[in-house]
């Protein structure tokens, strides 16, 4: 990579060339594509609420357009929630049998609209 090896990869993906040398003076360049890729997106909705944050005992939800579903995983990607045609603004879920530690909220409005939140108990 020339220069001070920066890539800029704001446009979400780049092409860079890497020359690697040998001890033996030889090169090879190789090609790299590089594509950023987003691990939670934090919010499409317009506008949700999701709070207290940390929470003790109750998680409560709230958003300008109806909530359709809720799924909630803990750190290891296990789901140990999933609610269903909730059609409402407001949802609060029970957090009492939760162990402590890092939850993600995936909450989806009724049009499509993904939402990813990082809870901790």
């Amino acid at each position: 990579i020339s220069g001070d090896g920066a890539i800029d990869v704001s446009s979400g993906s780049a092409t860079a060339s890497v020359v690697v040398t040998a001890e033996d003076g030889s090169t090879n360049t190789y090609t790299v594509d590089i594509t950023v890729l987003v691990g939670i997106e934090q919010s499409t909705m317009d506008m949700i609420e999701v709070y207290p944050n940390p929470v003790v005992d109750r998680l409560n939800i709230s958003a300008d357009s109806k909530i359709e579903s809720i799924a909630i995983f803990n750190l290891l990607g296990s789901k140990i929630i999933e609610l269903n045609q909730l059609n409402s603004s407001t949802v609060e879920i029970s957090t009492d049998s939760w162990n402590s530690g890092i939850y993600f909220v995936n909450i989806r409005d009724e049009a499509g609209n993904m939402s990813a939140i990082k809870v901790v108990k």
